[in-house]
């Protein structure tokens, strides 16, 4: 797409905000919205103690253990809030966000409450997110049909989980078979519900069900974009020839079944992919989505019953041209006397919260931040020359260039070249009120006509040489490194050029991607980019900064032994937990380091040292190199650039036959190599992620924190 500007980008911004627009117009008219926490009586379901929202978690809400599964990040970057209620004989697994007037958000299948990792931070600033997985379906109990997937069963789940929360009224958007349970709820409950936003789904009973047949007219609807064939339902219902056929294929069947619904296939992440297709594999996950659509004829009695009695709350309608699209409103005027809104998202499927964000190009740097030459304290009572503020809003180009690629960026990571920078001891000239950071890991959003590398949807990382992509480039003389003398990462979205871009290692989360551009490619290329290690090698890491973390790891995957220092015992016991292998050396309290370094490797010495420091104990590191071959790698500048040997002392090197090496990062080419490795190893740098994420808005509190030097690893700003 080569025209981000204009209508259509105001239109996509408008749709995907339409459900906030909606619910807070809603709010304004209705006098009776309670407080965000609001409480009712304290009125037992099933037996269970209840606990009001805001309460911490106790009684019949349990926090849910740390697990793998991706997050979820409301607007300020912090990750929601997750428990499991018990009600109505199962376990409700949920999670809530922001703060506001009540709004529960109910998914369809086979997804689960993942689903609206893109609309949270939307929509958070202005509203309390309540947001479960449906029984059957995620981290919530699967029980077995006799216990009932019908929409009234689903809707009672859905009511009596908020009033555990202590919403006694509140609002509520559902899409797919969620947006049926969200309109049962809302027919069932009518006290409670102020609003209801329903997205791209059909009654059954009503129109979903003779869209199942096998007609030719059905079948030429999707092309005419007149609805969907949706011939999924009847053979679902058949669960035990669904069972025999799907199960084995889960991921083929459920990828195929996603990407068949959307406009644009590429705006479902692997990552999500990943949860939900891992999920139906697991015990009980294909039952509970099979048993959901099974229940569609009941659901049908159920809709018979309530549609006649018209619904009086203000209800909006959002439809697909690729799904459902213009019978949706049709759908809701038969039941409800309020229609007040409706819309249909151009150039989107059926996954509305997912497609309309991905595509909808608001590309407005709300809040850009940059560095300016005004004072800024950081802690510690430092004056320093430069400070980091956030500046005035920025639009990009309302064209790109053929080559051009736009990214959204999800995550930053700190490195200790920001704070050289305020410092005034960086080596490279600064652009004047330039944005800060190298390392980002972004979401391409829009390509110009000629991209050939990327597609919409791929997860990348920009290259922090700009122009270095072989490594061989011949330059004028200046070479260009983003967040120093070109424009930074710390940003919402920003365009590179796709020679610029590199693909992200899917299986890593946004954070960890967002670490591999500097400090993951400067560690690798210390360690010779790990080609030819000697058998029972030895690494010196100076610091535990991120390059000689990110060192630490690659060793480990690589069969070398690392030993890494500190002025902190209580680091190094940190450390050291993450691995037997790894050795630890407190350089202030070790008096003889070159003897303790000759205990540690049995007498061999080091075959690598990565030098953070600079040039000051260049003549202690040659002296911890094995006896023949090792490599030192300069990286760092931790004590300056000023050294008390003479220049004829580097001569030791010769007599070891050993390297010295200038590392500043690393190519394009070296980035892709790298990338295949942490791919094909299936490497995590996930432990090397300091636990407190920072949000966009305060940037400046994660330069204070890596100012500090309080932590080891990585600082992460969530965007």
């Amino acid at each position: 797409m080569s025209v981000i500007g204009g209508p259509q980008v105001k239109t996509r911004f408008f749709q995907i905000a339409s459900v906030a627009v909606f619910l807070l117009s809603a709010s304004a008219q209705n006098s009776t919205t309670p407080p965000a926490n609001a409480s009712m009586s304290m009125i037992p379901t099933n037996g269970a103690e209840l606990v009001p929202s805001g309460q911490n978690y106790s009684g019949n809400i349990e926090p849910i253990p740390w697990s793998t599964r991706p997050e979820v990040y409301d607007h300020t970057g912090n990750a929601v809030r997750h428990g499991r209620a018990r009600l109505n004989m199962i376990r409700v697994h949920y999670y809530t966000a922001g703060s506001g007037p009540p709004l529960l958000l109910v998914h369809g299948t086979p997804k689960t409450n993942y689903y609206w990792y893109k609309l949270v931070p939307l929509l958070s600033q202005h509203y309390t997110i309540v947001a479960p997985d449906l029984r059957g379906f995620g981290y919530t109990d699967k029980p077995g049909a006799e216990m009932g997937y019908d929409s009234r069963t689903n809707a009672k789940d859905l009511a009596d989980l908020m009033t555990m929360l202590g919403h006694s009224t509140f609002y509520v958007h559902g899409e797919d078979r969620g947006a049926e349970f969200a309109y049962v709820l809302a027919a069932e409950y009518r006290d409670r519900v102020l609003a209801l936003s329903f997205g791209e789904m059909l009654l059954s009973g009503y129109g979903l069900d003779n869209a199942s047949q096998f007609t030719e007219s059905n079948v030429m609807l999707q092309y005419e974009q007149r609805g969907v064939w949706t011939w999924h339902i009847p053979f679902f219902y058949m669960i035990d020839v669904a069972t025999m056929l799907i199960t084995g294929h889960e991921e083929e069947f459920w990828t195929y079944f996603m990407e068949a619904e959307c406009y644009n296939p590429i705006s479902l992440s692997r990552q999500a992919i990943a949860e939900w297709t891992g999920l139906a594999k697991g015990p009980g996950g294909l039952r509970g989505i099979l048993e959901t659509y099974r229940a569609g004829l009941v659901n049908g009695q159920i809709n018979h019953e309530l549609v006649p009695n018209k619904l009086a709350m203000p209800v909006m309608t959002i439809g697909s041209p690729e799904f459902f699209g213009s019978l949706v409103k049709p759908e809701m005027e038969m039941a409800a006397n309020n229609v007040t809104q409706s819309y249909i998202f151009e150039e989107c499927g059926h996954s509305l919260a997912l497609e309309a964000e991905s595509q909808k190009l608001q590309l407005k740097l709300d809040e850009t931040s940059d560095i300016c030459k005004e004072p800024f304290g950081l802690k510690g009572s430092k004056d320093h020359p430069l400070g980091i503020y956030r500046t005035h809003d920025e639009t990009l180009p309302s064209s790109l260039n053929t080559s051009d690629v736009v990214i959204k960026i999800h995550a930053v990571s700190l490195n200790y070249r920001e704070i050289a920078m305020l410092i005034g001891t960086y080596p490279i000239e600064l652009q004047d009120k330039g944005v800060p950071c190298s390392d980002a890991a972004a979401e391409v959003v829009a390509t110009g006509s000629a991209v050939s590398r990327f597609n919409v949807g791929d997860r990348v990382c920009p290259i922090t040489g700009i122009g270095s992509v072989t490594g061989e480039e011949v330059s004028d003389g200046v070479s260009l490194a983003i967040g120093s003398n070109c424009p930074g990462v710390l940003r919402e979205y920003a365009v590179f050029d796709e020679q610029h871009l590199v693909k992200m290692p899917e299986h890593m989360s946004w954070e960890e991607g967002s670490t591999l551009p500097c400090a993951g490619l400067t560690a690798w290329n210390s360690l010779g980019g790990l080609h030819s290690v000697p058998e029972g090698a030895y690494a010196l890491l100076q610091g535990t900064g991120g390059v000689s973390m990110f060192s630490l790891i690659l060793c480990l995957s690589a069969g070398i032994r690392p030993i890494i220092t500190s002025s902190s015992d209580d680091k190094l016991s940190a450390i050291k937990k993450l691995s037997p292998e790894i050795q630890g050396l407190n350089y202030k309290t070790v008096s003889d380091q070159g003897a303790e370094i000759q205990r540690l490797t049995k007498g061999r010495g080091v075959h690598f040292v990565v030098n953070n420091t600079g040039p000051k104990s260049l003549m202690d590191d040659i002296s911890f190199l094995c006896e023949r071959g090792g490599t030192i790698s300069m990286v760092g500048f931790l004590d300056g650039f000023e050294a008390d040997w003479a220049p004829g002392d580097i001569m030791r090197l010769m007599y070891k036959a050993a390297k010295l090496k200038g590392i500043a990062v690393g190519s394009r080419r070296e980035f892709e190599d790298m990338n295949r490795y942490l791919e094909e190893k299936k490497v995590q740098f996930s432990p090397l992620l300091v636990d407190e994420r920072f949000a966009f808005a305060d940037a400046k509190g994660a330069y204070d924190r890596l100012e500090s030097g309080k932590f080891y690893g990585k600082i992460i700003i969530k965007m």
